[in-house]
C-alpha cells in the first residue's frame, strides 16, 4: 500500500464511492478486501466480514455470471480462512464460471483449487492454470490472479 495513513476503513469508503450504482464493479469488492488481510493482520475479521458482505451483495443480484462469481469468491474467502472446500466443490464452480464465459475467473479458481489439491496432482494443475493464462496471451499470471482472486 505504501502510505502510512492508509487504513482498511478509508480503503473501503474508496471502493465504495468508485463502484457506487455500479454492478459490473460489485463483483470486484472482495478482492481488494482479501489482498489487504495480509497488509493488515490486525484488522483480518474486519476485512474478512467486508468481503463476505460483498459477497452476499453479489449473490443478491441474481444473475448466473455474479452468482459464479460469489462462489469463486466464497471458496478463497473460506480457504484463506482454513475452511478448505472438497475438489468436487471447486471443480464444479470452475465449470460454471467456464459455463457463463468467465474464463479469466476460471482460471483463476482453477489455480487456487491446485493450492488445496492432493500433492500428486497440486503442481500440474498449477502449471495447467498457468500455461491457459499464457495462452491467452498473460504476461504475467501471477499478477493477474492477484487483481482476479488473490493469491494466499
Amino acid at each position: 500500500m505504501g502510505c502510512a495513513n492508509t487504513t482498511p476503513g478509508k480503503i473501503s469508503a474508496a471502493v465504495d464511492s468508485q463502484c457506487a450504482g455500479s454492478k459490473i464493479s460489485v463483483s470486484y469488492f472482495a478482492c481488494p478486501f482479501l489482498l489487504l488481510r495480509s497488509v493488515f493482520p490486525s484488522q483480518r475479521a474486519v476485512l474478512f466480514k467486508r468481503a463476505d458482505d460483498c459477497i452476499r451483495n453479489l449473490r443478491r443480484l441474481q444473475e448466473p455470471c455474479f452468482l459464479s462469481i460469489a462462489g469463486a469468491q466464497t471458496l478463497v474467502t473460506d480457504a484463506a480462512r482454513g475452511r478448505i472446500a472438497d475438489q468436487s466443490r471447486w471443480s464444479a464452480v470452475v465449470d460454471k464460471l467456464y459455463s457463463n464465459k468467465l474464463d479469466l475467473f476460471a482460471l483463476a479458481l482453477a489455480w487456487h483449487q491446485s493450492l488445496y489439491a492432493p500433492k500428486l496432482t497440486a503442481a500440474e494443475m498449477q502449471q495447467c492454470a498457468e500455461q491457459d493464462f499464457r495462452d491467452r496471451g498473460c504476461v504475467n499470471p501471477t499478477k493477474l490472479m492477484q487483481l482476479i482472486l488473490p493469491l494466499p
